[in-house]
């Protein structure tokens, strides 16, 4: 079983080390991606890294995926964006997509915005030719819209100019007396706008329904966690009892490791549940590495199912270690770890535990057994015949 399943390994461990970028574009990887101010790429660039910063000339579009991306420097392309943090505070010659927990917006865009995360500002130096479409929890604009702006959050705060139409739909909308919108303001909350003295709305002020969606009961929500968990349960249980079935040495290795290691499976575990959904994006992204992202998928996912089986076979047998049925113990195991992850608040916590010390254990086994095969017998050397 580890035997066939060493080659997908290598394909992941292979696609992250390296990959082989197109003629037309420059990827890079890393700790952190820097393009310097005295940089001029003439091709589209593809960043994936904990840090990107773009400080010099872009002659294409940007993609950059990381914690924190800043765009200072001039793209003459379109940026696509996502991360903690984005702050494009450049020069942008089309349009800007991003998300992120944090969007700046603080240079010039020469096409559309649109914004998505836990906080959007539009500051008062920036400048969007065309539209504005931003979503999130807190939304602020305070520079320069020269058409429509579309808004929606939990609290928008318009303090800029806008040369169209404003459209808003949010709990709480603010107008400050700095804000000037030549167009209509439509808005759609449970309370009236808060519209400062000294703001102008040149157009008309319309406030449309609020439409609230009615919440479920409790005993809905209750019969739908109940019936999910159970679900879930069989869907795992299954799963889990073909591995035993066709790879009880491989399960057992795991499951091994795993109560030899618990630390370092949950270590490994949560490192590659986090840099591999990475390194698949950032391969789809790179258009020719969709090949490389969708094995890397697969398997990812083979590798996720057999995590949670061996991490039930390994509380089964800690639960009853008397047991002399492979079975029974990972019917145990699976059956704990569908009650601990149906509880509320914490079950999806205790879901992430499961899966990375069981995707840590299962890499683990991995590495041990590449360490115990032996190595390949070397050829006899063969002398001239001798008559």
């Amino acid at each position: 079983m580890f035997t066939r399943l060493l080659p997908w390994f290598a394909v992941c461990v292979l696609v992250l080390a390296a990959v082989t970028p197109a003629p037309a574009m420059q990827t890079r990887t890393g700790p952190a991606g820097r393009v310097g101010p005295s940089e001029d790429i003439d091709d589209d660039l593809y960043v994936a890294a904990g840090v990107v910063t773009v400080d010099g000339r872009v002659r294409g579009d940007l993609v950059a995926a990381g914690g924190t991306v800043s765009a200072n420097g001039q793209v003459e392309g379109g940026v696509l964006a996502a991360g903690g943090t984005v702050d494009i505070s450049g020069r942008v010659g089309a349009s800007v997509r991003a998300l992120g927990g944090t969007v700046f917006v603080r240079g010039t865009v020469g096409t559309d915005v649109v914004a998505a995360g836990g906080t959007i500002i539009l500051e008062s130096n920036a400048r969007v030719t065309r539209d504005l479409a931003a979503a999130g929890g807190n939304v602020t604009l305070q520079g320069t819209v020269g058409r429509d702006a579309h808004l929606a959050g939990g609290r928008v705060e318009i303090a800029g100019s806008v040369a169209g139409n404003v459209l808003a739909r949010a709990d709480e909308v603010v107008v400050l007396p700095s804000a000037v919108i030549r167009g209509n303001l439509t808005y759609s909350s449970q309370k009236p706008a808060q519209i400062a003295p000294g703001a102008r709305v040149i157009g008309r002020i319309l406030q449309e329904p609020y439409l609230v969606r009615p919440m479920p009961s409790r005993e809905i929500v209750r019969g739908f966690r109940i019936a999910f968990g159970v679900a879930d349960f069989f869907w795992m249980l299954i799963i889990a009892m073909v591995l035993a079935a066709v790879a009880p040495g491989g399960l057992q290795q795991t499951a091994d490791a795993l109560h030899r290691r618990p630390w370092a499976s949950l270590g490994w575990g949560t490192f590659l549940l986090i840099t591999v959904p990475i390194a698949i994006v950032a391969l789809v992204v790179m258009l020719i590495g969709i090949p490389l992202g969708v094995l890397l998928l697969v398997a990812h996912t083979l590798a996720l199912f057999v995590s949670h089986a061996s991490a039930g076979l390994a509380i089964g047998q800690t639960l009853a270690p008397r047991l002399k049925s492979r079975y029974a113990e990972v019917a145990i195991g699976v059956g704990v770890i569908a009650i601990a992850t149906s509880l509320p608040y914490v079950g999806w916590f205790l879901r992430l535990i499961a899966v990375a010390v069981g995707l840590g254990a299962l890499v683990l086994a991995l590495w041990a057994q590449r360490e115990q095969s032996p190595p390949p017998a070397r050829p006899i050397p063969v002398g001239p015949a001798v008559a």
